[in-house]
């Protein structure tokens, strides 16, 4: 929780839960762990401190991970996205948005097996 802490505690609830499965475990502790059944395309999402947190939940083949929610033709993730980081950085990670989804490029030294949390920055991402 350290590392991904900031996105987080404190958090709320954004326009809508996540993408991909909604099939967790049944109860407390559930989840799996490091053998999680859940892949990078399972991402939930949260705000905090105006910035649009997606809590990845897996990691992708490729290191690279397409936020579908986001893509520049949606209606639920409209706003400008001007710089993605990851928590508690300031470095910005290459991004590129289509009409079929928010592509990011993950740094390969941040590589966990049970995901990533990536904090979007923009412009009426959270209104």
């Amino acid at each position: 929780m350290n590392q991904y802490g900031e996105a987080i505690y404190g958090s709320r609830p954004w326009r809508v839960f996540g993408e991909g499965s909604v099939i967790g475990g049944s109860g407390a502790f559930s989840e799996g762990g490091q053998n999680s059944t859940y892949t990078a395309e399972d991402v939930r999402y949260v705000t905090r401190n105006g910035a649009l947190n997606a809590l990845v939940m897996g990691w992708p083949e490729d290191d690279v991970v397409h936020l579908k929610t986001l893509a520049s033709g949606s209606r639920v993730g409209r706003g400008e996205v001007q710089r993605v980081t990851l928590p508690g950085s300031k470095s910005p990670l290459s991004v590129t948005r289509s009409a079929d989804s928010l592509a990011i490029r993950l740094p390969v030294g941040a590589r966990n097996s049970i995901g990533i949390a990536l904090v979007i920055d923009g412009v009426g991402l959270t209104a």
